[in-house]
């Protein structure tokens, strides 16, 4: 199910972020000066309060995104449902990629000395990873009708592609200001946004393109709107309780880049492999057409990829 793509990629990101502070507790590197034992006391009790608070919201978010997804099987046909599930998968595919350079806010921001290098650090990264996204939307762009070709339904399934390609920097935005709020502890707020705003701005998009417009087109075109609105009602939230600003120079701006770079890029190649097969894209020397509409059937065919578009 395509729809429950906040959850999978929220998930992935508390996990990198979950070994990471293993890595530094195990360590012994506690750069407040706590005791291990009042380290672990306080990871704890932020577990226990991230749990009351999480599981709720993600039992919400999972009810808002099957509705979404029924909505939409329930309205249109196998196959345009088909090409537009596959295509919004491939730009997934291309944000959690895109999102490995994302992986280091988690070890960064807690241990900076200054709100001004606090900044710098999170306008980088955050720029950084839609940098890196549009140019992945931009080879999507170019390359959707030689993809689309292979679908058999080259002109609708191209235009589900540069539709999502376009979109595909907002896309990565939004779960680019969740990785901040995660980085600085805003459980409450990252819950509301991920959740919950998002998944519901999701809905409403959906039932305007199946209910008032009656083509899924509108639907791709208003799924990464929505996402860019709800990101940019995240970064004003920080801004505003938080106190982030944009900032490029800092004292030993450039040292500090080049230690992000060099944290993240191993991060951002192993995504190769890590989001290849979660997403379950990978090679196939056979093809089943059970359950998949025919339209996406024969693209994997015809490419030697396996996709699930159930």
């Amino acid at each position: 199910m395509d729809s429950g793509e906040a959850a999978a990629d929220g998930d992935a990101g508390a996990d990198a972020d979950a070994a990471t502070d293993a890595a530094d507790a195990a360590g012994g590197r506690f750069a407040d000066g706590e005791s291990p034992d009042e380290r672990l006391a306080d990871a704890l009790e932020r577990v226990a309060h991230g749990a009351v608070v999480s599981t709720p919201s993600i039992l919400l978010q999972r009810g808002l995104a099957l509705a979404f997804t029924a909505l939409l099987t329930n309205t249109f046909a196998a196959g345009p449902y088909g090409l537009f599930a596959l295509a919004r998968r491939l730009q997934r595919f291309l944000r959690r990629l895109a999102l490995g350079f994302a992986g280091g806010l988690s070890r960064f921001l807690p241990t900076t000395e200054t709100a001004a290098e606090r900044d710098a650090i999170a306008t980088f990264a955050v720029a950084l990873v839609v940098a890196v996204a549009a140019l992945f939307g931009a080879a999507l762009y170019v390359a959707a009708p030689t993809v689309a070709a292979r679908s058999g339904e080259a002109p609708r399934f191209a235009l589900y592609l540069r539709v999502f390609a376009v979109g595909l920097p907002a896309s990565v935005a939004l779960f680019a200001v969740a990785r901040l709020m995660r980085a600085t502890e805003e459980v409450t707020a990252l819950n509301l946004l991920q959740r919950l705003a998002f998944p519901a701005a999701q809905l409403v998009v959906g039932a305007v393109g199946a209910v008032v417009l009656g083509d899924l087109v509108g639907v791709a075109v208003g799924v990464p709107l929505a996402m860019g609105v709800v990101a940019l009602g995240g970064a004003a939230w920080l801004a505003r309780s938080r106190g982030f600003r944009p900032r490029i120079r800092v004292p030993d701006g450039d040292a500090v880049r080049r230690r992000y770079v060099g944290y993240t890029f191993p991060l951002f190649l192993s995504g190769f492999a890590t989001t290849t097969q979660r997403l379950g894209f990978y090679p196939s020397s056979r093809c089943s057409s059970r359950a998949r509409p025919a339209a996406c059937s024969r693209w994997a065919c015809s490419s030697g990829v396996s996709c699930a578009c159930r």
